[in-house]
């Protein structure tokens, strides 16, 4: 879980600033399914982000990363886009209406339940799959010990040569 919280800080960052829900009408089945499932996935990183913003050390982390030149270089470059100015522009003429606030608050709330209930469906799976692949270890190793007792109970058998009788 750690791992993946360090791995998504950035992307994190980036779904904060651009996060916004379109509706559109001309999208195929294939499409729509794709864009559910990239709303799940923004879903899960806001999620995620609001999990991180309450761990210090990723905040520390974060707080070092912001203070990095090349950070801010890199920064600055996304914001000189016309894209992200056009879409800050408008975020900022929506936030004027309470109307449109209440709203997108609707939207995040909405946004960060889905998201943390399939955090939790990801790491129930993890935990799963750690705790069979734990089992599976068990058992190869009480194999392996059964094997090494059986072999041991063959070694205590004495040499006997090849009697002939005859």
């Amino acid at each position: 879980t750690t791992r993946r919280r360090h791995n998504n800080k950035q992307h994190s960052l980036a779904l904060t600033l651009t996060l916004t829900a379109t509706d559109r009408t001309d999208v195929t089945p294939t499409q729509s399914i794709n864009q559910a499932n990239a709303i799940k996935m923004n879903s899960m990183m806001l999620a995620q982000l609001m999990q991180d913003m309450q761990d210090p050390e990723i905040m520390r982390e974060a707080q070092k990363m912001m203070q990095d030149p090349a950070f801010q270089a890199q920064m600055k470059k996304m914001m000189d886009q016309p894209g992200f100015k056009n879409h800050m522009e408008k975020t900022q003429e929506a936030l004027k209406d309470p109307k449109k606030v209440k709203e997108l608050e609707k939207k995040m709330e909405s946004a960060l339940k889905e998201g943390n209930e399939l955090l939790k469906k990801v790491d129930k799976k993890e935990d799963d799959s750690k705790k069979e692949a734990d089992d599976d270890k068990k058992e190869e190793t009480a194999a392996a010990d059964t094997d090494k007792t059986e072999d041991k109970e063959e070694d205590d058998m004495p040499d006997i040569p090849n009697l002939n009788l005859n």
